[in-house]
């Protein structure tokens, strides 16, 4: 992990958000983001995230940031996370879409397509 323009990177292409730093990310961000709400203790979680390291990929003009709901109780009640991995994309600081539990990268693609084309 490294910093990035302030913010804790999970790698080189993910943003690692918390509570402390969320809303203000958020807010400040005009292009589409791609959170992903997780734990370590998921073994769903753990395979999406690499359908979520294709994805950073495959599309430069989509952020993608983690939050980790054991790390961050405040937002993760706050969008009413009940299930994870669960996928919040927002424009604008509104969540226009929401997909709850793992997907394949081809789904991912076709959730993305519509917000991003």
């Amino acid at each position: 992990m490294y910093l990035f323009g302030g913010l804790l990177m999970i790698d080189n292409k993910i943003i690692k958000l918390t509570d402390n730093n969320f809303n203000d990310y958020i807010i400040s961000c005009s292009k589409l983001i791609l959170i992903d709400f997780w734990a370590e203790w998921c073994s769903p979680c753990k395979a999406f995230s690499l359908v979520l390291d294709k994805i950073v990929d495959e599309y430069i003009n989509l952020i993608i940031a983690k939050v980790n709901v054991d790390d961050s109780l405040l937002v993760t009640k706050k969008y009413k996370v009940k299930s994870i991995p669960t996928s919040l994309l927002f424009k604008n600081g509104c969540v226009v879409a929401e997909k709850i539990g793992s997907s394949s990268f081809q789904e991912m693609k076709i959730f993305l397509d519509k917000y991003l084309l």
